[in-house]
């Protein structure tokens, strides 16, 4: 059986069919999430160039996907939901037993979020300093020591959350305690069976962090803070997507254009508002971080984005090779102004993400496309299957401000 889903999407922007080199050094691709264009009658331009953009720039690199091909950190490239845990955070953390509580965490903090793929366990800012202890210090410091710690992270595998730890390349001024960084961060991992490594406030590793990180056993992700240099995609991962502007029309995160599976997490920490994060990622493919405790300010998630992130999670999670292959169409018309939608294809399967940009409600028809013989279509959030007629299938509304939808 062939299945049609249709969900929420955004747009994007084209103009008329230009040279490879000319794409290389066009402003809009150089921007890291690519602008769409308002006007529709742009949209199948504009989706030419980006596959011959696409195509031009793994061939100015020479470009090979072995990294993403390695079956021990596959794993990443569906790291849709990412946790920014303070370690000693009351969320994982009972200060009056001095113990970590993994059970409160993962049965009641990460349900709120639609659970999390991985999680960043932050130790030491904004703490370091105070006193000469040096980063890898906190690691020891926490309750246990790194066996307690060590307890905590097999918690979370138990429960198929990958662990990253955080590396703070700045922390230049405390104890030195007669070993590298690099050398101390790759002890650290080992002792603790972490997954991969957060880069704090870095676009890539540098050269002695993979000197002693690559070659371990178990395999190393790199997650960095910034966007990863386009020429290190093949090398790293997984990124954020921090401070990001979108075009009206939503856009298409470039590196995760270039290489499907180059995990973007969105994160806005200071947001009181995370529907823009979370629409940037369901029309991308991409994912979120959720923080809160952002050095120990709240900045709590409201109700209506969890609910979003539940939703959308899911779907993305059972489509993962929908979302990280190179199947994206954006800009698909729609049956609705303010309504955005973008299609993924594999052979048997076609999905639509959608999004409403308006606040308001819209009603009526959102989508149309030609019926397929043999395929049968559902809205994948109602779970409501669709009948063509008159050999058109039509999803419609009511669709909520700022909602998502998927078909």
């Amino acid at each position: 059986m062939k299945i049609m889903a249709i969900t929420a999407c955004l747009g994007l922007m084209g103009q008329t069919q230009p040279t490879p080199e000319s794409l290389l050094s066009d402003p809009r691709f150089q921007e890291r999430v690519i602008p769409s264009p308002n006007d529709p009658a742009q949209w199948p331009a504009f989706q030419s160039e980006l596959i011959a953009y696409r195509d031009a720039i793994r061939q100015q690199l020479n470009y090979s996907d072995a990294l993403y091909r390695d079956p021990k950190t596959a794993w990443s490239a569906t790291a849709f939901s990412c946790g920014f845990i303070m370690l000693n955070d009351s969320v994982i953390y009972d200060p009056t037993t001095n113990q970590f509580t993994p059970d409160k965490f993962i049965n009641e903090y990460m349900p709120q979020f639609g659970g999390f793929d991985c999680v960043v366990l932050w130790h030491a800012y904004p703490r370091l300093g105070f006193d000469d202890r040096n980063q890898f210090d906190f690691y020891k410091d926490q309750p246990g020591g790194l066996a307690g710690l060590k307890s905590l992270v097999d918690a979370l595998h138990k429960h198929n959350v990958r662990v990253l730890l955080p590396y703070l390349p700045w922390d230049r001024s405390t104890r030195n305690d007669g070993t590298t960084h690099a050398q101390s961060l790759a002890a650290c991992v080992k002792a603790l069976g972490a997954d991969g490594v957060y880069l704090d406030t870095m676009d890539k590793a540098t050269p002695e962090l993979r000197k002693e990180l690559d070659h371990l056993p178990s395999g190393m992700v790199y997650d960095s803070e910034g966007t990863t240099p386009i020429e290190d995609i093949a090398h790293h991962q997984n990124s954020w997507g921090q401070w990001v502007k979108d075009s009206d029309v939503p856009g298409v995160i470039r590196n995760k254009w270039i290489e499907p599976r180059h995990m973007v997490r969105i994160v806005e920490r200071w947001d009181r508002d995370h529907s823009d994060e979370i629409a940037m990622a369901w029309m991308n493919g991409a994912g979120i971080v959720v923080w809160e405790n952002v050095f120990g300010t709240w900045v709590g998630w409201n109700e209506l984005d969890k609910s979003l992130l539940r939703g959308s999670l899911p779907v993305q999670r059972h489509f993962g090779n929908l979302f990280t292959g190179a199947n994206l169409t954006p800009c698909v018309p729609t049956e609705s102004p303010a309504i955005f939608a973008n299609r993924w294809q594999e052979p048997g399967v076609e999905l639509y993400t959608l999004v409403n940009r308006l606040i308001d409600e819209r009603q009526g028809n959102l989508l149309k496309v030609p019926y397929k013989p043999g395929y049968r279509y559902f809205n994948l959030f109602s779970g409501d299957e669709i009948t063509p007629i008159d050999g058109q299938v039509i999803l419609q509304g009511p669709i909520a401000g700022r909602a998502l939808v998927v078909w």
